[in-house]
This record gives C-alpha cells, sequence and structure tokens, in this order.
C-alpha cells in the first residue's frame, strides 16, 4: 500500500477493537486541521466492508494477497478502520463495526443496539485523539452504507448530543440518550456531515417496497416485474397484517417478533427469483472466498496482530458474524426507524446525503424515494419535494452517472440535503461504479454537495 500505514491491535485503553490508520499518500495522512474526518460505519452489522483502500485477489500461485484500489474512499482522505467499520474524516477516514464482528473481541451477547454502539464509537474517537491529538481538530463527517441507515444518522446524532452537551447547551436528543456526569472528559467533535448508501432505515416502509420492487412496481425503471404472480398476491395479502403488528406492537420483543414476521413476508416473492438480493441483474451471490481465505491465513493474522506469530493457530474469522446479526434483528434494533434523526442532524448543521444505487432490491429506491419525500417532522420538506432531479456526472465528464438534487441550508448553522440516484450500481457502490463512488465521496466531503451545483 503507498503512504504511510499504522496498525494497532485491541488496546485495552481504547475499546476491544482491533483498528489502523491508513492513507494512500503522505499528504493525506498528515492532513492539515482544515481536512475533514469521517466516520463510516459500513453494511450490516455482523459483515465486512467494501470501502477500504484494499482489495483481495488471487496471486497468480493458487492463493490470495492483497492490493491497493485504484479508485476507493480514501484517495482522498485516510481512513481510521476500527476492525470492520469506517469512520473517516475528510483527509482521514474511520471504520466502525459492532464489538464481536471480525477481528475485535467480545463475549457473546456484547452490543445489540445501534444506540450503545454509538457510544461505544464515540468513546473510541474520544480515546483515539486523546493518542493522537494532531487529529482531533479537524472537521468529521460519518460515511456508511446498508446497515449505515441505522448506523450514520445515530452515530452522528450522538456526537451532536455529546457536543450540546460538552458546551453546557440543550440538546435535540434529550429524549434518545441520558447526559454523562463526566462530562469533562470529553473533547467536542467538529461533525460537519453525514452519508448513506442504500442504507436500512425505515422497515415499515421498506418492507413494502420488497413487494413492490419484486412484483412490478419499478417498471417505470425498465425493471419488468420480477416474480410470480401468485408469490406476490400471497406475500401482498399477509404484509398488511405485518405493517398493523408493527405499528401497534409493544417492547423489543414483540417489535422483533412483528419485524421479523414483515420480513419474512415481504421478502418471499423476491426470494424464489434467486435473484442477488443486491443487485436483480445477477443471481449469483458475491464471491467471497478470496477475503475468507487471506484472512484467516496465519501469516496475515500475525502481521496484523491478532496473532503473536504465523505459527500460532489462526482464530477464525468470518465475514458475517450469525452472533452479532441475531443480536442486533432481535433485540429490535433492525426495526428502529431512524429517518426521524435526519431532521434534528439537519437543525444542527450537519449536512446530509442519501445516495442510491438503483439495481439494488433490499435497499431499493422505491423505499428510499418514499422516506425522502416524507422526514418526519422536516419542516422543509415540501420545498425539497418541489425539486426536480438534475443530471449527475463526476471527475468534470459530460456523461451522465444518475441524477442528483440539493437543498441548501437557509444558513450556516442549517445543514445541506442531498440525493443522489446512481446509474448501474447495486447495494455496494464501491464494488459496481468505484470511480463515481470515490469521487462522489471525496466531492461531498470537502463542498457538502454534488456535481456543478453550487449551495
Amino acid at each position: 500500500m503507498r503512504g504511510t500505514v499504522s496498525f494497532g491491535t485491541s488496546l485495552a485503553s481504547i475499546a476491544p477493537l482491533s483498528w489502523a490508520l491508513v492513507s494512500r499518500s503522505q499528504e493525506a495522512f498528515h492532513a492539515p486541521s482544515s481536512s475533514p474526518r469521517v466516520v463510516t460505519p459500513d453494511l450490516c452489522p455482523d459483515n465486512t466492508t467494501y470501502a477500504g483502500p484494499c482489495e483481495v485477489v488471487e496471486d497468480g500461485r493458487g492463493g490470495w494477497e492483497m492490493r491497493t484500489r485504484e479508485w476507493s474512499f480514501n484517495n482522498d482522505a485516510s481512513i481510521l478502520m476500527i476492525d470492520n467499520v469506517s469512520a473517516s474524516t475528510g483527509m482521514s477516514k474511520l471504520t466502525i463495526q459492532p464489538r464481536g464482528a471480525g477481528f475485535s473481541y467480545a463475549e457473546f451477547p456484547a452490543v445489540d443496539s445501534v444506540f450503545d454502539s454509538a457510544r461505544d464509537t464515540y468513546q473510541f474517537i474520544q480515546s483515539f485523539i486523546k493518542l493522537f491529538p494532531e487529529y482531533a481538530s479537524n472537521p468529521w463527517a460519518v460515511n456508511s452504507l446498508s446497515y449505515g441507515g441505522h448506523y450514520a444518522p445515530v452515530y452522528g446524532s450522538y456526537i451532536q448530543h455529546m457536543n450540546a452537551k460538552i458546551l453546557g447547551k440543550l440538546s435535540l436528543w434529550e429524549d434518545t440518550w441520558s447526559t454523562p456526569s463526566d462530562l469533562e472528559r470529553y473533547s467536542p467533535l467538529n461533525l460537519t456531515s453525514i452519508s448513506v448508501g442504500n442504507g436500512w432505515i425505515n422497515g415499515r416502509v421498506q418492507y413494502r417496497s420488497w413487494v413492490d420492487f419484486a412484483c412490478g412496481g419499478a417498471e417505470d425503471r425498465g425493471i419488468p416485474q420480477l416474480a410470480q404472480e401468485g408469490d406476490c398476491r400471497w406475500a401482498q395479502d399477509r404484509l398488511t397484517g405485518g405493517e398493523k403488528l408493527m405499528d401497534s406492537c409493544e417492547g423489543s420483543v414483540a417489535c422483533a417478533a412483528a419485524g421479523q414476521y414483515s420480513s419474512t413476508v415481504a421478502s418471499f416473492p423476491y426470494t424464489m427469483t434467486g435473484l442477488n438480493p443486491y443487485d436483480y441483474r445477477i443471481s449469483s451471490p458475491y464471491d467471497e472466498r478470496g477475503v475468507i481465505a487471506y484472512f484467516n491465513n496465519a501469516s496475515v493474522q500475525a502481521v496484523l496482530g491478532v496473532i503473536g506469530k504465523s505459527s500460532d493457530k489462526p482464530l477464525s474469522w468470518e465475514a458475517h458474524s450469525a452472533r452479532v446479526w441475531h443480536a442486533y434483528v432481535y433485540s429490535g434494533d433492525w426495526d428502529v426507524q431512524t429517518d426521524v434523526f435526519f431532521e434534528r442532524l439537519l437543525r444542527s448543521g450537519v449536512s446530509v446525503l442519501k445516495y442510491e444505487g438503483m439495481v439494488d432490491f433490499i435497499c431499493n429506491y422505491l423505499g428510499v424515494r418514499e422516506i425522502m419525500a416524507k422526514l418526519p417532522n422536516y419542516e422543509r420538506q415540501a420545498t425539497f419535494n418541489k425539486l426536480n432531479l438534475s443530471d449527475w456526472a463526476v471527475g468534470g465528464g459530460n456523461k451522465s452517472c444518475g441524477a442528483y438534487k440539493c437543498l441548501a441550508g437557509r444558513h450556516e448553522r442549517e445543514g445541506n440535503l442531498c440525493y443522489v440516484e446512481i446509474e448501474g450500481a447495486g447495494h455496494v457502490l464501491s464494488l459496481d461504479k468505484p470511480r463515481e463512488g470515490s469521487l462522489m465521496i471525496s466531492q461531498w466531503l470537502h463542498k457538502h454537495t454534488l456535481g456543478s451545483q453550487k449551495l
């Protein structure tokens, strides 16, 4: 990998997480204080990340090796990667996943709520900037995808909640978190933006979009009905009952059960097609053989500091942790609706980007469009809805990559709201459209807008 790489493993003084700070260049690594830093939680709570600076490829000798991605989310930034989740800071980026995922350690059950993992992440960032104060003064952002529809708005909200309490002000999140008694331990963070790619935000809306997408509701995009008519009728007849259960449930167990009933019913038509849930154009799953083999190699684990030496028995590394997934789903966290936090973040001065790969099923554009058109308590919703989508191009080119719209904050204390739809991208933008994704994130981090639109 080009540039400077610093590794740290399981610092007890920070958190039970393995982490590394990586960058493409000395300029990015030694970023000036004006360069933003970004926190980027990715994918489901049990999964590995796809937004990092490297990829695993065949080495031509029957094995696997790591190589630098041509386009990644750190082309213009450093990334502080904490095991599997990422958070970046303009020129730096931080990746964070719940304890128990990847090489981070925890007894099961550990964290089972995005609200608890937000506190864990915040504690890590605070400890990190105390150990490395040269990174403390930069602007920060939270970038995310998939379950990042939970991570980004909640993590960003906790940062803003703590900022308000540290400064002795009233928080917009008094109803969500209590105030620690030891506020003098913490330093404010200059959070400037969040972004969510193909995010799981509101199951009450997005379960219905699964049926719609599979059963002909996406024909305006040239996507034919994918599922059989009988399967569609079966799901449509039963989903209304699931939605009523979700609306009336009380307590985490009842609401988790209501959510899982709705999930099973709503996913049935598409599941029966055998198509990839992250890209309806293909039927085969993503090929993860290489990354699984690579991270289960004892020599690799020794270099990472996971084990003492390459002759030691390697730990078992999983691309998906069933324990962490079950903890989050059956705590009811999966069905927490996080769109309520978007308006509060905007009101607190944080800019919000929602981007959407248009061939994804599981967090498809039908549900996301409805969410973005009905953000709870957003007083500028009608103005945002009236904005037309404009052609979106990246890198100074004229070829359209999709469409976008942005609404500027009315003053410097209100954030910008941007939404972009990316053609030919599935659930994971960095896999399908790495160039477009890299350039988009770089522009967003530095300008809080997209395309040629000036706010």
